[in-house]
C-alpha cells in the first residue's frame, strides 16, 4: 500500500466512526472509500490498529452485507472476517451479520496470519477464538472489546 492509500484508508476510518488516525484535514481532498471496501482494505493491510477498528465502524453504519460477503470471498478473507463478525455478534442481533459470520465459518481456511506478527511476541500461545478461526496475529477479543467500549460507549443500546 502506498502513503496516499494508506492515508485514504486512516480518513475513511476516521469519518466512519473510529476516529484515531487524521490530526489535521489533508492538503487534498480525500474521496470517501465505502465501508466495505475499507473494512476490506483493513483485513488485507495487515495493521492490528486498524483491525481492532473494524468491529467499531461495522456497529455504528449501515452495512450492504451481501457487497461484503463478495469481497470476503474474492480476497478468501473468511476467518479474519469471522473471528471479528463473531466478536461483534456479543453485542449485535444483526441477523445479516450473523449469516455472514456463518458463511465464513463454513469456508474458513487453514492456518491465516492475521497481523504478520504471527508468533513473535508470544510463542506459541493463541486465544481460543484465534484456534477456532484458524488464526494467527489475531487482536484478542479483550483488546477488541476496550476499543469498543471505547468508542461505542453505550453499548447496551447497540444490539438491534
Amino acid at each position: 500500500m502506498t502513503t496516499t492509500d494508506i492515508n485514504k484508508l486512516y480518513a475513511s476510518f476516521d469519518r466512519l466512526g473510529f476516529d484515531l488516525f487524521l490530526i489535521s484535514e489533508p492538503e487534498v481532498p480525500i474521496l470517501p472509500i465505502s465501508l466495505e471496501d475499507t473494512v476490506i482494505k483493513a483485513l488485507l493491510g495487515a495493521k492490528p490498529r486498524l483491525q481492532e477498528g473494524i468491529p467499531i465502524i461495522l456497529i455504528k453504519n449501515k452495512v450492504d452485507y451481501e457487497k461484503l460477503k463478495q469481497s470476503i470471498k474474492q480476497n478468501k478473507l473468511w476467518n479474519a472476517f469471522g473471528y471479528l463478525g463473531e466478536f461483534m455478534l456479543q453485542y449485535s442481533n444483526d441477523s445479516g451479520l450473523k449469516e455472514l459470520v456463518d458463511y465464513c465459518r463454513d469456508n474458513k481456511t487453514p492456518i491465516v496470519n492475521m497481523s504478520g506478527l504471527s508468533d513473535a511476541y508470544f510463542p506459541n500461545q493463541r486465544f481460543v477464538e484465534e484456534q477456532k478461526w484458524n488464526l494467527i496475529g489475531a487482536p484478542s477479543f479483550h483488546a477488541l472489546e476496550k476499543q469498543f467500549k471505547r468508542y461505542c460507549r453505550d453499548v447496551s443500546k447497540i444490539k438491534y
